[in-house]
């Protein structure tokens, strides 16, 4: 059935200053309120370079020209004073960048203007306008008169070019440039350096007269804005952006809750030595007893580190990894420099053996497999170099060498051949000997430990982020909790007391920045968590985080619950009008519209929550007045009003097209893509669509929604017309098939036809009707969608009924029962035009005559056509039967599963794509234009949600 928008009255209430607070919480208490925007239009903010201009922190020279005169084209009217003036500047501007190319494109190709005088006696250069459509011709032409030509392109679209000849070709050339009517570039034959000094002069003197003019128009909006609402408006703008920000920021509260937990398991693990905690997050048997053996062992498991780097884990997090392998290398070079030590230090008492140098000799020091020493000594020795080869390990060895200076390369060489690593010599070990190892003892103990940790972390971060594993405390239980409910935005939306409310909402927005800047500034601890292997650090980690988060909870909690409020406020705040009456007494003034159900709440509300109102009026709407449209949301209709919104906003006056565009997209698709198997298959798509709520092509969560019920009814729609084609998944294998396209095209292109018919008759049905409702009585009887454009049609119809039933025999026209009808179209066409003119003997508009001509060219001309647009639902019905014998065809060649598998497959991600779109296309040109006003304005509520709000 066809419904109207919700029913509008007009209210507009007056209320004094001192109770504007009390206004503005009634109606956002109310919601369902649109109010009118204010009438002056003006922006509550003014524009960046207007701002700067005032608080005098731009200078003339640094203004943007281009900038300055969309800011006051954008804030001023047609004729206005400030607004030619610097049109006139912007088009100058234009006009001296314009030369400023041109020279710069002369220069590019060595020519300076100064050579365009007419001064030379053997060459002329002269430059024109030329039409790049003609310009390779006029280029040949005037090649072969032996001019000289060169080319400019200028960024404006424009080409010049430059010919250069001898005099004595004067007049040939001449002839060429007047048979091409080319213009002669209009310029000061000048030095090139005088040319751009005059633009650089001129440009800071038009800069300065736009200064001029942005600082007047600066100051008469200033004294125009009301201060004080402006303020409350950015302020709530400001408390919005908050909001957006926390919640754009809880993802890193969570992250950095999670490391919590890894911190707070490793302290666990290295307090109490309770290694069954990495058991029951996951960690397998075999790398638990070889970390349990490392956490008891001072030194370091190879095997355990080479086990580790094989893991999934090492991949996510490959910066940990490499952090691992560097602290096991420095391990193995301090180990083989206590070695050196230890060795050395029993043959001499003093340390000068390990100076880098003594006289010509250098002493390097490296460390490395075993497996390569004697192949290493060899070739050490070959080059001249003392060597020993001192064991750590059962696999590493250290290996000293002594060499010349100028071998230092050669030796260098072969250790990096052999993998062999420099140990570099800390300058501690020259200044003293006998505490030196006590020192290496004490960093080998710290790079071990810091190991240990590093593998912990490692481990435990990954398999508590992969398996969300929560520890037994009741303050991360709650903080978790709290910021899940944060993130699914599960709060009581709440209201500030009116008393010091923009103080509240200020001293929020404060804190709101000053947490999140902590939160920020402290989330690059994510990046050095396990780096330190003070524990005593860890544990300050950890409290600081939670603190910092638990501050972010607390501030999500008072904020977030506020942000309905907050919209809300700002809408009305933002369309509540200020007015100063005598004596400094200011009033405050909302006006707008309300669904007729709610007006007796509106007034209750009014009366019970103001103290005083000074004019209070609810009305009904004029026909003709602008008034916004609320579209009926009832049932599962409620999902298709996208589909009408898409053609544009109906207008108030209009019936809802929402159940009858529904209508005919669900026929014409199910028409055109008759199969039970792949309607069945889209309805499937629609329901998980439905019910996962998956946002897919970046369509907002309403938008799937729409669009999930949109792909369910369609594919019922498919299934319904594969029932009567008989179609399963493209296979002609239905014995309920009544109808065949392919087999019998007459018949569905005849269908086709009928329903164009049917539709565009119903179209210009609901165009009458809203006629009437305007009170347009004229043309909803003499209108080419009227009455008269109505009979016009179905008269066509008939002709072309007899036309076709007759084997197109057009003598049909001249029979008994076409000739009545023809003069009923003849009548219909002079009504439509008489009617326009008539409009305009009453309003002496030619527009009036104009549009009653246009009107009857689209009687003739676009009717007929329209009617024919359909015949694309039978082309779209046999292309389908089609694709069906394809898959058969292929089925020859191919497996018959496989072949119809992959011709489903394209039918699906193509041809249903596109029928959607025909459908629409159909819905939207064809029908809606008989009818759809459109232009409507979108009803747009002051509170958006259905929560109540609470006082806070």
């Amino acid at each position: 059935m066809l419904i109207k928008p919700e029913r509008m009255l007009r209210f507009k209430v007056i209320v004094p200053e001192e109770y504007e607070y009390d206004l503005l919480d009634s109606l956002i208490s109310l919601g369902a309120i649109h109010l009118k925007p204010l009438a002056h239009g003006s922006r509550i903010r003014l524009p960046l370079l207007l701002q700067l201009i005032v608080e005098n922190r731009i200078p003339p020279e640094r203004i943007d020209i281009k900038e300055a005169y969309k800011i006051i084209v954008r804030t001023t009217y047609r004729d206005d004073i400030l607004r030619l003036e610097i049109e006139k500047i912007y088009e100058e501007y234009n006009r001296i960048n314009y030369y400023r190319e041109l020279v710069k494109r002369l220069l590019d190709i060595n020519l300076s203007p100064l050579i365009f005088r007419k001064t030379f006696k053997k060459l002329i250069f002269k430059w024109y306008y030329a039409d790049r459509k003609f310009l390779r011709i006029l280029i040949s032409e005037l090649r072969k008169n032996r001019a000289i030509v060169k080319t400019i392109f200028l960024s404006s679209g424009e080409t010049i070019i430059v010919v250069i000849y001898s005099r004595e070709l004067d007049e040939k050339i001449s002839s060429i440039i007047k048979k091409f009517d080319l213009k002669e570039v209009d310029w000061m034959y000048t030095s090139s350096d005088f040319i751009f000094s005059s633009i650089d002069r001129r440009i800071r003197e038009l800069r300065r007269k736009a200064y001029d003019l942005l600082s007047e128009l600066a100051t008469l909006l200033t004294s125009s804005f009301e201060y004080e609402q402006a303020s409350r408006v950015q302020l709530l703008e400001l408390a919005l952006n908050a909001c957006e920000n926390i919640y754009m920021h809880i993802p890193s509260a969570e992250e950095m809750l999670e490391e919590a937990i890894v911190i707070r398991i490793t302290r666990k693990i290295l307090e109490e030595k309770k290694l069954e905690i990495l058991e029951r997050i996951g960690i397998d048997k075999k790398m638990l007893n070889i970390y349990r053996k490392l956490l008891d062992s001072s030194e370091i498991d190879e095997k355990f580190v080479e086990e580790l780097m094989k893991k999934e884990y090492c991949k996510i997090y490959p910066t940990v990894c490499n952090d691992i392998l560097e602290e096991v290398e420095n391990v193995e070079k301090l180990k083989a420099l206590k070695k050196v030590i230890e060795i050395y230090l029993k043959r001499f008492s003093s340390p000068t053996f390990l100076r880098k140098r003594i006289g010509d000799i250098e002493l390097s020091v490296f460390v490395g497999e075993k497996k390569y020493t004697e192949a290493l000594r060899e070739e050490i020795l070959r080059i001249r170099a003392a060597i020993e080869i001192l064991d750590i390990s059962a696999s590493e060895a250290a290996v000293l060498v002594a060499h010349k200076a100028v071998n230092r390369e050669d030796v260098e060489s072969v250790m990096e051949r052999y993998g062999m690593k420099r140990v570099e010599i800390p300058s501690y070990v020259l200044e003293n000997i006998e505490s030196a190892i006590e020192r290496i003892d004490q960093e080998l103990n710290e790079k071990i430990d810091k190991i240990k940790l590093l593998l912990l972390f490692l481990m435990i971060d990954y398999y508590v982020k992969k398996k969300r594993i929560m520890i037994d405390d009741q303050l991360y239980i709650r903080l978790v909790s709290e910021l899940e409910n944060l993130r699914m935005r599960r709060l009581e939306a709440r209201m500030i007391p009116s008393d010091r409310r923009f103080e509240t909402i200020k001293g929020m927005v404060d804190d709101t920045e000053r947490i999140l800047n902590a939160l920020k500034e402290n989330y690059n601890i994510l990046q050095n968590i396990g780096k330190e292997p003070n524990i005593e650090k860890i544990y300050l980690d950890e409290e600081h985080m939670l603190k910092i988060i638990e501050e972010f909870v607390n501030l999500g909690k008072n904020v977030l619950c506020l942000q309905i409020f907050l919209e809300s406020l700002l809408n009305a705040q933002s369309r509540i009008q200020g007015l100063t009456l005598l004596h400094n007494r200011r009033v405050f003034i909302a006006d707008g519209w309300i669904p007729e159900k709610y007006a007796g709440y509106l007034e209750k509300t009014l009366v019970s929550r103001i103290p005083r109102i000074i004019y209070f009026r609810i009305r009904d709407v004029v026909i003709g007045e602008e008034v916004p449209t609320l579209l009926r949301k009832r049932g599962v209709l409620r999902h298709f009003i996208p589909l009408t919104l898409l053609r544009g906003v109906p207008n108030y006056w209009e019936l809802d097209p929402t159940p009858i565009f529904t209508f005919f997209f669900l026929v014409m698709y199910g028409l055109m893509f008759g199969d039970v198997g792949l309607g069945v298959i889209i309805s499937i798509f629609g329901l998980w669509l439905y019910k996962t709520k998956k946002r897919i092509l970046g369509i907002s969560e309403e938008g799937v929604e729409s669009l999930s019920v949109l792909s369910i009814f369609a594919g019922i729609s498919s299934i319904i017309f594969g029932v009567l084609y008989g179609i399963v998944f493209l296979a002609d294998i239905l014995p309920t098939g009544v109808l065949k396209p392919i087999h019998d095209p007459y018949t569905i292109i005849g269908i086709a036809l009928l329903f164009g018919v049917i539709q565009l008759i119903t179209g210009m049905i609901i165009n009458i009707i809203n006629d009437i409702n305007e009170k347009n009585y004229m043309h909803a009887i003499f209108g080419g969608t009227g009455l008269a454009g109505l009979v016009y049609y179905t008269s066509g119809v008939y002709l072309a009924y007899l036309i076709i039933y007759s084997g197109y025999n057009l003598g049909i026209l001249a029979s008994e029962k076409a000739l009545p009808f023809i003069i009923i179209i003849a009548c219909a066409l002079l009504l439509v035009f008489l009617s326009a003119f008539f409009r305009y003997l009453d309003s002496r508009e030619t527009d009036d005559l104009v549009d009653g001509f246009i009107e009857l060219l689209e009687m003739i001309i676009t009717y007929p056509a329209n009617s024919l647009s359909y015949i694309r639902l039978a082309a779209f019905a046999i292309a389908h039967e089609v694709f069906g014998i394809l898959a058969a065809e292929l089925s020859l060649a191919l497996n018959p599963l496989v072949s119809y598998f992959i011709t489903n497959i394209l039918v699906l991600s193509v041809e249903a794509l596109a029928v959607g779109i025909q459908a629409l296309r159909l819905t939207y040109y064809e029908f809606s234009t008989k009818f759809f006003r459109g232009g409507g304005l979108e009803f747009t509520p002051v509170s958006t949600s259905e929560m109540v709000l609470t006082q806070k």
